[in-house]
């Protein structure tokens, strides 16, 4: 009787982990925490250090969250994003409202500190590892580090 018991209860696990839904993720090394460390403006040569301001993007499947994580209470913002090759592209970017819907964003100039210059944005990956990511849009190069 033991022998059924363990045969039913390894059946029931078997049956109980087919059930399951397994999320994966296709985005190797972009996936995760990643805090900007440099702006470079590309028409005039400018650079800022903007560490302190604790600016994050953070890649899941395909959401981008974009936040800057020194306040509590700063908005956060949601993307649908695109990863193939050495581009990325964001686009529909909502404001992330937990007490109503989700409205969609529709002046740029509330995503600007964080590196948009448009509501769909086409970025040139420069450079992608493991702790390094380099963006590069038509006027900004955005550094990041992983975080």
């Amino acid at each position: 009787m033991k022998r059924y018991a363990w045969l039913i209860a390894i059946g029931c696990m078997l049956l109980t982990l087919a059930a399951c839904d397994w999320e994966s993720s296709d985005n190797g090394n972009l996936d995760g925490f990643w805090q900007m460390t440099d702006v470079d403006t590309l028409a005039t040569g400018g650079h800022e250090n903007v560490k302190e301001q604790a600016l994050t993007w953070s890649f899941q499947g395909c959401i981008l969250e974009v936040r800057q994580a020194t306040h509590k209470g700063t908005p956060i913002y949601i993307f649908k994003f695109s990863h193939e090759g050495d581009v990325l592209k964001t686009f529909n970017p909502y404001l992330n409202n937990r007490d109503m819907e989700d409205p969609l964003v529709e002046d740029v100039k509330d995503i600007e500190p964080f590196g948009f210059s448009a509501l769909s944005q086409q970025f040139k990956v420069l450079k992608l590892t493991g702790s390094r990511l380099i963006l590069q849009s038509p006027t900004l190069r955005l550094t990041f580090r992983k975080y």
